[in-house]
This record gives C-alpha cells, structure tokens and sequence, in this order.
C-alpha cells in the first residue's frame, strides 16, 4: 500500500493541530468576541476531522473489505 496519502493527511492534521495549540493561548473573550478566531478555530477541527476519516477511508480501500449488505 501506498503510504503518501496517508502521510500527506497526517501532516494536514498535524497543521491544524499546531493552530489550534496556537489559538489556545486567546483568553474566553477573545475567542467568544473574535468571529474570525471562532470560524479559523472551526474550521481547523473541520479539516483535521475530515483528514481523518480520509485516512481511514484510505485504509479500508487498500484493505479491500466488503460493504455490509445490512448494518
């Protein structure tokens, strides 16, 4: 299995990660007050996330497993 997909959303995660860590350091009322910081504080989990499930979806492909006729 080709691993560079993986790698490459492992560092997307890893960027988001660090901004966050980065953002941490506002107070309450700036986050609360700042539209800006919420939406990039949002938006960071969001891409993260989705990275995320992108790996799996990434290792469930390479795995070949069969769709579940029921759930």
């Amino acid at each position: 299995m080709d691993t560079t997909p993986i790698v490459a959303r492992l560092t997307v995660i890893a960027n988001s990660v660090n901004a966050l860590l980065e953002m941490q350091e506002l107070t309450h009322d700036e986050f609360v007050h700042d539209w800006i910081i919420r939406t990039s504080v949002e938006r960071n989990f969001q891409v993260a996330i989705q990275a995320a499930l992108d790996i799996g979806s990434i290792i469930l492909a390479a795995s070949r497993v069969q769709t579940p006729g029921e759930y």
